[in-house]
């Protein structure tokens, strides 16, 4: 059968006998989603748009581009604390293809139900091959989300996970490696776990917090022009995994990419010295290692430190992915 719009909607995205969400009066096939926040809930949304050759490079899987989609939406719930529930897609296609579509479709469906989450809606042109998901979140009544600007002078940096991997898994994925050590590198790269969970157990304990997408330099400079302070950063204590530290680099270039690589999703999170109990409880219920990386200061300058001194590596002033450097060039 040959695909039109309307036809590929109904086979690959509107599959779902019943919506997960209790909120969900309406959903794909009308003009217009309809939705029913509970009283004294507040909302967020956010959208993000994945291009081929910018995003993720134009070998990348079907499944793994569905994933990745959806994954860097629900970790910018992550970073505000909030319970994700709804998502719309635009898709532009070159071609109506079912290779295409099936795999990327069962990916991203199949994360949006790990979540509970409901495909309310979206777009599909013919074009170059692009995707924007737009995702919609809440926090309960009462609740404050996380905010970038939440910072004061004196909290502690904290990082997720491990950072590096995904700008190693993209290096190995130019240079066509396919031993085992790269493979599990570009794993991190095509399929990054949003941090859902640990965003809602900082509500209340962190004061603010960001995702890591651009980069530890990059977002870290981010959350300072918002909350107005400066920072210490300890660069030897960044978390580095043991797939990293094993890769056959100098410890300066595994440096490099632990700081200003993007697409590792993991949160930076500041927080008060007196949580930093409640902190580590987190990090042991959740079985996700935190690490101190650093303390926010006076001032507005990033100050980088490593083993007890002061450094300012050539690409500090650099820092992490821009959208409009020059073209091609996926991470920094």
């Amino acid at each position: 059968m040959e695909l039109n719009e309307f036809s590929l909607i109904d086979r690959y995205f509107k599959r779902q006998s019943h919506y997960r969400q209790p909120g969900t009066l309406l959903g794909i096939g009308d003009d217009a989603a309809l939705l029913t926040p509970g009283v004294g809930e507040t909302l967020l949304v956010s959208v993000d748009t994945l291009i081929a050759g910018r995003h993720f490079p134009h070998q990348t899987s079907a499944a793994d581009i569905g994933y990745k989609a959806l994954a860097v939406n629900l970790s910018d719930m992550a970073a505000m604390g909030a319970t994700p529930r709804w998502i719309t897609l635009s898709l532009a296609l070159p071609h109506a293809d079912p290779q295409f579509l099936q795999p990327f479709s069962d990916a991203l469906l199949a994360l949006a139900a790990e979540y509970q989450l409901d495909l309310i809606g979206g777009d599909t042109v013919q074009g170059a091959l692009a995707m924007t998901i737009q995702i919609i979140g809440s926090v309960p009544a009462g609740q404050i989300p996380l905010y970038r600007s939440g910072g004061v002078v004196g909290d502690l940096l904290f990082i997720s996970g491990s950072v590096g991997d995904a700008a190693a898994g993209l290096q190995a994925v130019i240079a066509e490696q396919q031993d085992e050590l790269s493979s599990r590198l570009i794993l991190r790269l095509n399929r990054p776990t949003a941090r859902v969970a640990l965003g809602q157990a900082l509500l209340g304990v962190a004061n603010a917090a960001i995702d890591i997408s651009d980069g530890v330099v990059a977002d870290l400079r981010q959350l300072l022009r918002a909350t107005g302070c400066g920072a210490d950063l300890w660069l030897d204590k960044l978390p580095i995994s043991e797939d990293l530290q094993r890769l056959p680099l100098a410890a300066a270039e595994k440096l490099r990419l632990m700081a200003t690589g993007g697409d590792d999703y993991e949160l930076l999170f500041s927080v008060p010295e007196a949580h930093r109990a409640q902190v580590e409880a987190i990090g042991q219920t959740l079985h996700l290692p935190l690490t101190a990386v650093g303390r926010l200061t006076e001032g507005a300058d990033l100050t980088c430190w490593q083993k007890g001194e002061r450094v300012a590596p050539k690409w500090l002033c650099r820092g992490g992915f821009d959208h409009f450097a020059a073209a091609g060039a996926l991470l920094s």
